[in-house]
């Protein structure tokens, strides 16, 4: 690795920048694009070289999984979050700037890529999306920039494939409350607008719908399916305010990806449990960090965060079918 100091992509002010600050990334490491796919695979990531070579030889803002494949590849985890947050604000510049001079935009946000909210929908607007339910669940819609994926990679509406837990709807419940599922709702204390991952009750917790999607690798992207806002997959935010909260977006392809990690609890004969067997699971979302409760005691509301994994109880989920 060179000896010239980290690019700064917080100074990066568009795509062109954030990219050429990627590309002197990728000359500081001294690693070959094929390096970089080997050392993204030996870290679970997916990070090809022809897609990686096509990304730095254009100007667009990359999808934000692929930055955080390359940044730990090239630079190391610790680097993550300061990568993500420079392209976040660069997403958010480009959604926020109005098509038509004087236009009205949606309501300020942190973020760039426009996620479902029950908020916005006024008592009026229901009754007629809920008669173009069908066009959304035909077309989910976003506003990302990167919505521009490989084929079927962002199409939400695509059948799910096969997981450890079977087809079809599943609950995710933390262990510690099992009565609670994995759903959407709003923070309790009302700092961001748009609805997040909270534990609601699970008898109250449909819609919408939950399933897992393979996404490569063993991993896997946790999907809602509701029937007015169609499909959205969940993504940790890392914006100063919503750091460690995961919110559905409509365009899967740019969600996060989770590792089903079984709790290996050691059976008869000393031998771990497979997926299939573990009776827990923990959502890694990478080598140090995990999906859990942001109580000691979960209840209905409390919502869902990313935390260090330690192995404790509050990052202890059951994972199966729904109703049983």
């Amino acid at each position: 690795m060179g000896s010239e100091r980290f690019p700064r992509p917080e100074e990066a002010s568009d795509a062109a920048e954030f990219v050429a600050s990627m590309r002197r990334a990728k000359e500081r490491s001294g690693l070959t694009y094929r390096e970089l796919e080997q050392r993204a695979a030996a870290r679970g990531d997916v990070l090809a070289k022809s897609t990686l070579a096509n990304v730095l030889a254009r100007d667009g803002l990359p999808r934000a999984e692929l930055v955080a494949a390359f940044v730990r590849a090239c630079e190391g985890d610790d680097r993550v979050p300061q990568w993500l947050e420079a392209r976040e604000r660069i997403a958010a510049s480009t959604a926020q700037a109005p098509a038509v001079p004087g236009a009205a935009g949606p309501p300020a946000r942190e973020r760039g890529t426009r996620a479902w909210s029950f908020r916005w929908i006024t008592t009026a607007a229901v009754a007629c999306l809920a008669l173009a339910t069908v066009g959304l669940l035909a077309r989910p819609w976003s506003d990302d920039p990167d919505a521009t994926d490989p084929a079927g990679a962002g199409d939400a509406s695509a059948s799910p494939t096969a997981s450890p837990f079977g087809d079809g709807p599943l609950r995710i419940r933390p262990v510690q409350s099992p009565t609670l599922c994995l759903t959407d709702g709003f923070l309790q204390d009302g700092r961001y607008e748009s609805q997040v991952a909270v534990h609601r009750p699970c008898a109250k917790a449909e819609p919408p719908v939950t399933d897992l999607v393979a996404a490569g690798n063993g991993t896997y992207r946790v999907r809602w399916t509701h029937p007015v806002h169609a499909s959205g997959c969940l993504k940790v935010l890392t914006g100063e305010t919503t750091r460690g909260l995961l919110e559905p977006q409509n365009n899967c392809a740019a969600a996060t990806v989770f590792r089903i990690e079984p709790v290996r609890a050691r059976p008869e004969g000393g031998r771990s449990m497979s997926v299939s067997k573990a009776t827990t699971y923990m959502l890694r979302v990478d080598e140090s960090r995990c999906v859990g409760v942001a109580a000691a005691r979960p209840e209905a509301g409390t919502e869902a965060t990313v935390q260090t994994c330690d192995g404790a109880k509050a990052q202890q989920y059951l994972i199966g079918p729904a109703g049983d």
